[in-house]
């Protein structure tokens, strides 16, 4: 049975502080490190857009917003982003992964889609839960964005700690988590090592 597709939001709109520069865009097997998070996250999904800057992010040809909340609020204000425009396409849920996360399974969301509804369906790999890799009820946006404009607490696992989750378990791949992400130039000479199957 196929199951339905979810538009999915990919999150760009961090400062890559760790990593010197904007590594969404750095180079890696070729092509930008974002490039292989579309082309994973892409035939997975109903439709695909990138959440950062227009400036930075309009030449990789899909629909570009920023922050429903302005002031680098850090991820939820991504994830409040992916709810916003899933409630203007009239969806019920909706898919957000980082942009650093060049390897995320190609069953990422057929595997979260298996869920209930009205969950955040959240991957978990040994134990290690991937916060922001997650599907979300588009309804719970008017909650997340009053959750953000009370400025107590910017963390994802605040609010998670007052919604329902449902973990779904992935497992590794020859030792590495597919959930790996770039944060430094160290973690990108490792991302290089596990595409030459050097983990």
């Amino acid at each position: 049975m196929t199951r339905e597709k979810h538009p999915c939001l990919i999150l760009c709109a961090g400062t890559s502080k760790r990593f010197g520069g904007n590594k969404m865009l750095a180079t890696l097997a070729g092509k930008p490190l974002l490039g292989h998070v579309i082309e994973r996250a892409g035939p997975q999904a109903s439709s695909l857009a990138i959440n950062g800057s227009p400036q930075t992010y309009g030449d990789f040809g899909l629909p570009v917003f920023p922050d429903a909340v302005p002031g680098k609020l850090g991820p939820l204000a991504g994830i409040l982003t992916a709810m916003e425009w899933a409630v203007r396409q009239g969806r019920s849920r909706v898919l957000t992964v980082s942009g650093d996360t060049p390897f995320v399974p190609y069953d990422w969301a057929q595997q979260l889609g298996a869920t209930p509804g009205n969950v955040i369906a959240l991957p978990q790999v040994g134990g290690n839960t991937h916060q922001v890799c997650g599907l979300w009820p588009s309804a719970l946006a008017l909650d997340l964005r009053k959750f953000l404009l009370a400025g107590e607490s910017y963390k994802v696992r605040d609010f998670l700690a007052s919604h329902e989750i449902e973990m779904v378990e992935f497992s590794k791949a020859d030792g590495v988590d597919p959930f790996f992400n770039v944060n430094t130039p160290k973690d990108m000479e490792r991302a290089k090592a596990i595409l030459r199957g050097k983990t």
